[in-house]
């Protein structure tokens, strides 16, 4: 009885099975073995092959295509003459792939050919490679190709441009790494401004060109290209160019300066030498001395670190196999973000306000957090690589002692006084706040004539402020802003207004709690007055 009832139990359970196994879609598919997923590269581009005998193509659709790994072998080892460099290990590419061995086919057979002058054609890609072009398209290509090989760089759009770094860039064998530097220079050169998104490609390729082929950059004519390359590289260091003892100072410049000074609307060709000499010059020399006495500046106290990085060469580019290397690069870089970000921003802005007073140019920058300490240190700098034509006008220690220690003004509580106060102060609102209830009675001429003795009285004021600052009168300056009920601060302001009308620029500074004339408007403030 007991067997009876396992036989039935076993004959429901299989009936169970066989219902609910009918949807169960694993039984019914074959099993595949899948590779582990470490290793195995997943690539999902269309590839096209090609046979060996003919030029038929055989488009195979988008798939996973499983590609094995293999292990990286170290190609080359060295340390470069870059100072931020401690170390480069070239190693080969470990995923091996051939859907880019037809274009360096290609390039090898198309690298002698020349043509005849032809008329430009348009062509487009985001990926350029000769199959995609027309029988015109390529003689066009391969006349534009020889011109530039003779140094003659004629209009063309961007896609042929990029096709012949290809080819420079998966040619070692034809195309030796210096010529191919020289090459790589000159198409960066003369089209980075028809083409601004070379900069952004070509200051990475070139940086994996040269460390793989372990040649240095020509610093000597390339300093804008190199401005450039440092906005849009991901390693700025490869395009800066220092001694051992100026790498802190190099770092601060280029990666805690928020101010973009290489973009001065009063940088152009004539001058850009010289405000790139003397800004990275003056700064390193500001920043050096400091560190003497703050630890701030000194990047031998943690400030730097040195960082390793894996870049994959080419990246973005069309780059075959055999070229590809993955480079390892051991670098300095900051530790950290500092907190002297603004401190070494306006020695940057001080800097080119220098290099402004030299060229004659008025305008100035703003600078707001520097000490007289710090300002002296950078004129240093200044007055002996790059002197102004005018002597700055300097206030001596025996001055500020004597501002130091004038006497207190004594102060007492005045209710006549305060009357007085008041009543001038209603008088002065009623000029400057027309009744309600006359509004209507109130002729637009009047309210002019109001407005224009408003305006002309304060001009009178600013005036007389401006003439105190000429003399050196401190004291009379403090009294007039008492007996216009003004801070010394807010005239400073109104004298200003009166200068930036004269002069399009502001016409007094403050130093040590004193107004004086910023030199180099100090004649024509003088001539005005004296009209």
């Amino acid at each position: 009885m007991i067997f009876k009832n396992e036989d039935q139990k076993n004959k429901n359970r299989s009936k169970i099975e066989e219902t609910d196994g009918f949807w169960d879609i694993g039984n019914i598919t074959p099993f595949k073995s899948v590779a582990s997923k470490k290793d195995v590269i997943v690539d999902t581009d269309a590839v096209t092959v090609y046979g060996n005998d003919s030029d038929e193509e055989k488009n195979i659709k988008p798939s996973a295509v499983a590609l094995p790994r293999i292990s990286s072998e170290l190609l080359l080892s060295y340390i470069p003459q870059n100072s931020f460099f401690r170390n480069v290990n070239i190693l080969s590419w470990p995923s091996k792939y051939t859907f880019y061995e037809r274009f360096r086919l290609d390039a090898v057979r198309y690298f002698n050919t020349i043509h005849s002058e032809v008329q430009p054609v348009k062509y487009f890609s985001y990926m350029p490679s000769y199959i995609q072009m027309s029988a015109k398209q390529r003689d066009w290509y391969f006349y534009w190709r020889s011109c530039v090989r003779k140094g003659i760089y004629l209009p063309t759009d961007s896609s042929y441009i990029l096709l012949y770094v290809y080819e420079i860039i998966n040619l070692p064998e034809l195309i030796p790494a210096e010529k191919g530097i020289e090459l790589l220079f000159g198409i960066w050169t003369n089209y980075r401004k028809s083409y601004t998104k070379l900069d952004k490609f070509l200051s990475e390729w070139v940086c994996d060109y040269c460390l793989i082929n372990n040649i240095d950059l020509p610093f000597g004519d390339f300093v804008e290209l190199y401005e450039g390359a440092k906005e849009c590289s991901s390693l700025k260091q490869f395009y800066i160019k220092c001694e051992e003892d100026d790498i802190y100072p190099m770092l601060l410049l280029e990666k805690s300066v928020s101010y973009r000074w290489r973009n001065s609307k009063y940088i152009d060709e004539s001058n850009r030498a010289l405000f790139e000499k003397h800004i990275v010059g003056g700064f390193v020399y500001a920043v050096n001395k400091l560190a003497k006495a703050d630890g701030r500046f000194n990047g031998k106290d943690g400030r730097t670190v040195t960082r390793r990085v894996i870049r994959d060469s080419f990246s973005g580019a069309l780059c075959a196999y055999k070229v590809k290397r993955k480079i390892e690069v051991e670098y300095v870089d900051l530790s950290k973000e500092n907190d002297i970000s603004f401190i070494v921003t306006d020695i940057v802005r001080y800097s080119e306000n220098r290099i402004r007073a030299y060229l004659g140019i008025r305008a100035r920058l703003s600078v707001q957090n520097l000490t007289e300490q710090y300002k002296n240190i950078i004129d240093e700098y200044f007055d002996a690589c790059l002197p102004c034509n005018y002597s700055k006008k300097r206030i001596s220690k025996e001055d500020i002692y004597e501002i130091k220690e004038l006497p207190v003004k004594e102060f007492s509580v005045s209710f006549e006084k305060a009357r007085e106060i008041e009543k001038e102060s209603w008088r002065i609102t009623d000029r400057l706040v027309e009744d309600i209830e006359y509004e209507d009675a109130i002729t637009d001429t009047s309210t002019q004539s109001t407005d224009k003795s408003i305006e002309s009285e304060a001009l009178d004021i600013a005036k007389e402020a401006l003439i105190a600052v000429v003399n050196g009168d401190t004291k009379r300056f403090s009294d007039i802003a008492e007996e216009s009920y003004m801070l010394p601060e807010t005239l400073a302001e109104c004298v200003n207004e009166l200068c930036f009308e004269l002069l399009g620029d502001v016409g007094i500074e403050e130093k040590d709690g004193v107004y004086t004339l910023i030199p180099d408007y100090e004649q024509e403030i003088r001539q005005w007055l004296n009209r």
